[in-house]
């Protein structure tokens, strides 16, 4: 129906793997012409089967969950490369990951005393 939010069906590349994704942006359908749609930011007619009704609220806490599952993930695998690798104990690798993430200082030059001579 005209005025309906939806989702795209992103298109996949020769060798990608996996199920149908779906475009984080979310589109309104514009009008129909037969069975194909036209979508507004867009310049193709899609079929039915290409769009994904969208909810009409985000919802900003799942996505900063998600974010946040796929950081500690990614430390998980620093710490596994590091064990593997550098050959760190667990608490080491642990200790090198914290510290990576801490916001580095600023470093002050201090001005030594001029002598005279």
């Amino acid at each position: 129906n005209d005025g309906e939010k939806v989702r795209i069906l992103e298109q996949k590349e020769k060798f990608d793997k996996g199920k149908k994704k779906f475009s984080k942006e979310v589109y309104t359908i514009n009008k129909k012409e037969g069975y194909k749609i036209l979508v507004n930011g867009t310049s193709r007619k899609l079929k039915p089967s290409e769009l994904l009704k969208a909810s009409t609220t985000a919802n900003p806490i799942a996505e900063k969950y998600l974010q946040e599952k796929k950081e500690e993930k990614k430390k998980g695998k620093v710490i596994n490369s590091l064990v593997r690798n550098a050959k760190m104990t667990p608490a080491e690798a642990k200790a090198a990951v914290a510290q990576q993430d801490e916001p580095k200082q600023k470093r002050t030059i201090k001005k030594r005393d001029t002598l005279d001579l």
